[in-house]
């Protein structure tokens, strides 16, 4: 646990029972790494650690008071491999992917009184339909411990972005909805710090599809014809992954809808084309169309038949606390949903 701190000098074996037994077995073997390496220990996209702990040092003079308060440092691995999807923090960190500071020490059993810093710098994303589901969560930890989701210059922590509604036959019928975004980020454990020097951001909704559109229009002396037009798809939500396009109706006789455009990570899908009097698919939910809506673009009217309903949003954070995190560095990009329990 957390070294004293204050009181009585600090002992060696108080400093060896929190760090571990150095190589040399003295105070100064505590200014470098195992192995002898020396710090910074680097982990890439801006993050580096200069020493054991904040305050001890790793070149100079070095003593016992400089210990006071100080404690075990573990960094989670999620800054190597590839892109990821649905990850829980806690189960990382019980799985053993994780980097102690210093390297005398193993994975302590219990995290209380050790400071962790969850570590992201590649992408995470969610699925899709559900707004509560979201890319990474804490987990739950050992009370006392001191948490920090970081993001570094190449993380990306995004919900993913939910379909574009179909667009309506041809005749007076009504667009279909888009389907829900996801969420990014999951907080579930008291007193969680956030560093993002990346990106966190919501999954956003896909697109209403616009309404058909069906009418007599004339074609002669004491003659008519029903002339259809279908509506175009919406657009599919911004996220990781991005929204499908929703396609056009069909049954226009005298225009068939457009299908809306794929979401890709930052912007939203592009609405498909309506016809003269069917309604045109909405645009995706994206931080480009409206960073902080509720919901996706709904889909045109028509004469005859109403657009289909945007998707919801997702969030860039989903916290069970009554109050949101504390952030530093870049803002996230969405709303921040407190009071709710992240799945």
């Amino acid at each position: 646990m957390t070294l004293p701190s204050s009181g009585n000098p600090i002992s060696f074996s108080q400093i060896s029972g929190e760090f571990g037994d150095n190589d040399t077995s003295s105070l100064g073997g505590y200014r470098i790494r195992s192995g002898n390496q020396s710090y910074p220990q680097d982990f890439g996209g801006g993050f580096s650690v200069t020493g054991l702990d904040t305050g001890i040092p790793s070149s100079g003079p070095i003593k016992f008071s400089d210990f006071y308060g100080k404690s075990l440092n573990i960094v989670v691995d999620f800054h190597s491999g590839g892109t990821e999807t649905r990850q829980n923090a806690k189960t990382r960190f019980s799985s053993n992917n994780v980097s102690v500071i210093g390297g005398y020490a193993s994975k302590p059993a219990s995290t209380s009184g050790k400071k962790v810093t969850v570590y992201v710098n590649k992408t995470i994303g969610s699925d899709t339909n559900a707004v509560n589901n979201v890319a990474l969560k804490t987990g739950n930890w050992d009370s006392n411990t001191t948490l920090n989701i970081r993001i570094g210059t190449s993380g990306n922590v995004v919900g993913s972005g939910g379909n574009g509604g179909r667009g309506g036959n041809g005749g007076n019928t009504n667009g279909e909805p888009g389907t829900a975004g996801s969420s990014a980020l999951g907080i579930t454990f008291a007193g969680t710090t956030i560093t993002n020097n990346g990106r966190i951001q919501s999954g956003y909704g896909g697109g209403g599809g616009g309404a058909g559109r069906g009418r007599s229009v004339s074609a002669g002396k004491k003659s008519s014809v029903f002339r259809t037009q279908s509506g175009g798809g919406g657009g599919g939500g911004a996220g990781q992954l991005g929204g499908q396009g929703g396609s056009g109706g069909t049954g226009g006789n005298n225009f068939n809808g457009g299908a809306g455009g794929t979401g890709q990570l930052t912007t939203a899908g592009t609405s498909g084309a309506g016809g003269s009097e069917s309604g045109a698919g909405a645009t995706g939910g994206g931080p480009n169309i409206d960073a902080n809506a509720a919901n996706a673009p709904n889909g045109g009217n028509s004469g005859g038949g109403s657009g289909g309903q945007g998707g919801a949003n997702g969030f860039a954070i989903i916290t069970s606390s009554g109050s949101a995190p504390s952030i530093s560095g870049n803002a996230v990009v969405g709303r921040t949903q407190t009071s709710t329990t992240p799945t």
